[in-house]
C-alpha cells in the first residue's frame, strides 16, 4: 500500500521532484533517482546533493540561460552606455579646424624633374606624400609655433596636426587639434602659412643656387670667349689654327646662350612661383571633434553587454536549481514526466483518459516498479512555492489507486492538497492524535478522509504541529500509518475468506476502477478482460481439491500443492495465470483444460497436465 507525502522532510526510495512552478502555474518538470543509504526496511535516500552539471551547452541551453538572466545582460548593458556617456560627459573636449593648400611647383621643380618619385603614389610634378612629411617636419612646426607665440614645443604642436591628401588631386587638407575651436583653427592656418613659406623659402634658395652655378659657369665661358677671340684675331687668314679657333669661339657661345635663357627662366620663375596658396583658411569648429559619440557609445554598449553575458552565464553556472526540463538532462537525472498547466486542461486532477492522466498513470507504473514490493514510501517534493508538489501529489495518489487496493496521500494542512481531491479539511492529524494511532487507540478510518469517486484513496491531514518533522520523525510517521491501513485490510480479509470466491481472477489480476464503471457490456470493458484475463466472465462453481498423485511425485521436500476445480465461461484464462506468474515467480501454475465429451460419445480421459509457457 504506496503511502504518498509531499512533505519535503521524509526520505524515500524514490524521489520525485516537481521543479519550477511559474506564477502562472505551469508544472516544468518531474524526475526521479535512485538513492543509496539503507536501512531495516530497503533502500532509503539521505542526502539531497545534485549531480555535477555537463560542462557544455546545447544552443537551446543558451537560449534558456538569456531567458533566465535577461536583465543582467540588460542592467550591464544599460550601465555601459551610462559610463560612456559619463565619459564622454567628463572627458576634455577637442575641436579640430581644417585648411585647404594648394600645392604648385616650384621654379625648381619646373625646370628639373620635380619632386616627383618613380612609381609613387602621385603622379604631378611635386609628390604631395613628401610635402605631407614636410608639413609635419620641425622646421616648418617651428615656423608656425613663432607665428602662434604657443608655449608648446614645435614637438608638441607636430602631435596635433594630421595631413590628408584627397585621391587626384594636388591639394593638403591640414588639419590641427585644440582645446577650443579659435585655437584649433589658428593652429591649422598658422601650419599652412608655415608651410608655404617653407617651401617658398626652400624653392628661392634653391633657385639662388641654381643662378649663382649658371653665373659662374658664364664668367668662365665669357673668359674662354675672349681668349679665343683674341687667338683667332692673331692668325692667319688661311691658317688652319685660325679655323679651329673660330669653330670653337662658336660652341663657346652657343653655350653662353644656353645659360643666359637659363639665368633669364629661373630669375622669372623664381620671381613669380610661391610654392602653392591657401585656398581654404580653417574656420573655428561648430561642436567638438573627441570624444566620438559615435564610437563611444556602441563601445561602452558592447562591453556592457559583453561583461552581462559573463556574469549571466556564470551565475546561472553556478546556480543549482533546477529550471526546466532540459536542464535535468545537463544534471545526468532523467526526467520522467514533463506537464504544464495547459497539458492539464486548466483542471489540477487529470481525467484517466486525458493525455496528462495516462501521463500520470505511466508515472505511477514506473513509480510502482522502481519501488518494488518492499520499499512502499514515495515522496513528492515541491522545488518552488505553490501548489506544483500537490498538483503532482494528487494525481499521482488517483493513478495509483488504478493498479493498488489502497493508497494513502499523507499532506500538510493549508496547501490546497484536499481541496484538489474535493473533500473539506474536517480532519487533521496532530500530535497527539499521531501518538494514539502509533498506540493502536486510533485507526486509519477515524483520522483519514476519503474522497468522493476514489474509494481505494484515503487523504490523511497533517496539523500545523506536524509539518516541520525530521526525516525519522516523517519515515515512522508514515510507516505507522501503512502498517495500520495494512493490518484493518488484513482483518477484513480475514471476515471475508470464508465467503469469497477462492480463485478471484478480480483480486489476482484486477481491473482498473475506470473500467469497472463501464459496465460488462462496453467493448473497451471486454477488450480488456480478453486481453488481461482470457476471459469475458468471472471462474465459477470454483471449489479447492487436494493434488492428484502426479503432481505430488513432482513436488520436492519443502514443497506443497494446491488445486482448483472450475469453469470457464469462453475460454481457459491462460493472460491470467501468465500475469500471475510474472507477479509471483517462486509459484509454478498447471491448467488441465476438460472441454467434456461430446454428446453421444464416450467419456475421454483426462487430457494430460499441461505448464503453463514462460
Amino acid at each position: 500500500m504506496p503511502i504518498l507525502r509531499t512533505l519535503s522532510s521524509l526520505c524515500v526510495s524514490v524521489h520525485i521532484q516537481l521543479a519550477n512552478l511559474s506564477p502562472s502555474g505551469e508544472l516544468a518538470a518531474l524526475h526521479h533517482r535512485l538513492l543509496t543509504e539503507t536501512h531495516p526496511g530497503g533502500e532509503v535516500l539521505c542526502g539531497m546533493g545534485m549531480p555535477q552539471e555537463a560542462e557544455s551547452f546545447e544552443f537551446a541551453g543558451y537560449l534558456g540561460v538569456l531567458r533566465r538572466r535577461w536583465w543582467v545582460v540588460l542592467v550591464l548593458a544599460c550601465v555601459g552606455v551610462v559610463a560612456a556617456g559619463a565619459y564622454i560627459a567628463v572627458s576634455p573636449k577637442g575641436y579640430t579646424a581644417t585648411s585647404t593648400v594648394n600645392v604648385t611647383a616650384t621654379g625648381s621643380s619646373q625646370t628639373q624633374s620635380g619632386g616627383a618619385v618613380a612609381g609613387g603614389r602621385t603622379s604631378s610634378a611635386v609628390n604631395l606624400d613628401t610635402e605631407v612629411q614636410i608639413v609635419q617636419s620641425s622646421s616648418v612646426a617651428a615656423i608656425a609655433a613663432h607665428d602662434l607665440r604657443s608655449s608648446l614645443t614645435p614637438a608638441a604642436l607636430v602631435n596635433n596636426i594630421t595631413v590628408v591628401v584627397p585621391a587626384n588631386s594636388s591639394v593638403l587638407q591640414i588639419g590641427c587639434t585644440a582645446r577650443s575651436a579659435q585655437q584649433s583653427a589658428a593652429c591649422a592656418n598658422a601650419f599652412a602659412a608655415a608651410y608655404l613659406a617653407n617651401r617658398s623659402a626652400t624653392a628661392a634658395r634653391t633657385n639662388s643656387a641654381q643662378a649663382n652655378t649658371i653665373k659662374s659657369q658664364l664668367n668662365v665661358l665669357e673668359k674662354r670667349t675672349a681668349q679665343l677671340t683674341i687667338q683667332s684675331r692673331s692668325l692667319p687668314v688661311n691658317s688652319p689654327q685660325r679655323a679651329s679657333a673660330q669653330a670653337q669661339l662658336q660652341t663657346t657661345a652657343s653655350q653662353l646662350r644656353a645659360l643666359a635663357n637659363q639665368s633669364a627662366a629661373l630669375s622669372a620663375s623664381g620671381a613669380a612661383a610661391s610654392g602653392g596658396s591657401i585656398i581654404t583658411k580653417a574656420t573655428p569648429p561648430a561642436k567638438p571633434s573627441s570624444p566620438k559619440k559615435t564610437i563611444i557609445l556602441p563601445s561602452g554598449l558592447l562591453a556592457g553587454l559583453l561583461i552581462g553575458l559573463l556574469i549571466a552565464f556564470a551565475w546561472d553556472k553556478r546556480d543549482t536549481r533546477v529550471t526546466n526540463p532540459r536542464s535535468l538532462g545537463q544534471l545526468g537525472v532523467p526526467m520522467l514526466l514533463s506537464l504544464s498547466a495547459k497539458d492539464l486542461d486548466r483542471e489540477p486532477l487529470a481525467a484517466p483518459r486525458s493525455p496528462a492522466g495516462q501521463d500520470f498513470g505511466g508515472l505511477a507504473r514506473s513509480t510502482t516498479a522502481a519501488l518494488g514490493e518492499d520499499h512502499q514510501l514515495v515522496l513528492v517534493a515541491g522545488a518552488s512555492p505553490g501548489a506544483a508538489a500537490s498538483v503532482a501529489a494528487a494525481n499521482l495518489a488517483v493513478a495509483m489507486t488504478r493498479t493498488h487496493s489502497a493508497v494513502i496521500l499523507v499532506c500538510p494542512s493549508g496547501q490546497g492538497t484536499t481541496g484538489l481531491l474535493g473533500v473539506p479539511e474536517s480532519r487533521r492529524l496532530d500530535a497527539r492524535a499521531a501518538a494514539e494511532l502509533a498506540a493502536g487507540q486510533l485507526s486509519v478510518e477515524e483520522v483519514a478522509l476519503q474522497p468522493a469517486g476514489f474509494p481505494r484513496l484515503r487523504v490523511v491531514v497533517l496539523g500545523e504541529d506536524l509539518h516541520d518533522l525530521t526525516h525519522a520523525q516523517a519515515r515512522i510517521l508514515a510507516e505507522q500509518l501503512r502498517d495500520a491501513l495494512a493490518a484493518r485490510h488484513a482483518v477484513a480479509g480475514e471476515a471475508i475468506s470464508a465467503r469469497a470466491c477462492p480463485l478471484d481472477l478480480h483480486m489476482l489480476v484486477p481491473m482498473p476502477d475506470d473500467l469497472l464503471g463501464l459496465g460488462p457490456d462496453d467493448p473497451r470493458a471486454i477488450a480488456w478482460l480478453w486481453a488481461q484475463w482470457g476471459t469475458t466472465w468471472p471462474l465459477r462453481h470454483v471449489t479447492v481439491r487436494p493434488a492428484g498423485a502426479a503432481v505430488r511425485r513432482r513436488l520436492t521436500d519443502g514443497h506443497g500443492s494446491v488445486m482448483f476445480r472450475f469453469h470457464a465461461a469462453d475460454w481457459s484464462p491462460w493472460p491470467a495465470l501468465l500475469a500471475m506468474r510474472a507477479r509471483w515467480p517462486a509459484l509454478r501454475f498447471d491448467l488441465q483444460p476438460d472441454y467434456g465429451p461430446e454428446p453421444g460419445s464416450r467419456p475421454m480421459p483426462p487430457p494430460p497436465e499441461r505448464e503453463v509457457p514462460d
